[in-house]
């Protein structure tokens, strides 16, 4: 499957994402919006074109998330994020998770319950309060994460092996400039 040529995606390109909503490939030129300054400590003007850019990765990266099954892992979306940021992390406690997942301490708290319940995620003393307890991923939780990526690379792999090279490459190249990107960050 080759890249769109036009604006608007082709059906091709669509099947599979379950969705009705199509998916619009922006050219993206570098034009600065004057209301769009540095954001997030970057020391770059924000442009149009990079703030659509940004959308529309979220945007395709959740459609992504949603396309690939997840019935066989028996956990939620956001419970697997969860377990995903504890294995990355080692320990955390409920209230930094709750930030880091952008989520309230509640939710956070009855998805550690369930996880906790099904002896993915395990709960320690904190050696410098006593009052507050870290959470981290056990040794079945990584395996059961191992399992899902592995499940979702199964589903992939013959979606991706549909692409030509030239694609392949691009997404391999996509994916290491967005793995940096993030690294940046952390």
């Amino acid at each position: 499957m080759n890249a769109p040529s036009s604006d608007e995606c082709s059906p091709a390109a669509l099947e599979g994402f379950r969705s009705s909503a199509p998916i619009h490939f922006r050219r993206y030129r570098r034009r600065v919006s004057p209301t769009r300054l540095c954001c997030n400590g970057y020391d770059r003007p924000m442009t149009e074109d990079l703030h659509h850019l940004g959308e529309d990765l979220i945007s395709i990266s959740a459609r992504v998330v949603r396309w690939a099954p997840a019935e066989q892992s028996g956990l939620s979306v956001a419970a697997a994020r969860i377990l995903s940021r504890l294995r990355d992390a080692g320990q955390m406690k409920i209230s930094d998770l709750a930030v880091a997942e952008r989520s309230s301490q509640p939710t956070i708290t009855n998805h550690i319950k369930r996880l906790e319940e099904a002896g993915l995620v395990e709960r320690h003393s904190d050696p410098n309060d006593a009052r507050v307890s870290l959470i981290s991923a056990t040794s079945h939780g990584r395996a059961k994460l191992s399992a899902i990526r592995h499940e979702l690379g199964t589903f992939l792999a013959p979606r991706l092996g549909a692409l030509s090279e030239s694609d392949r490459e691009t997404l391999e190249r996509a994916i290491k400039v967005l793995n940096d990107l993030v690294e940046q960050d952390r």
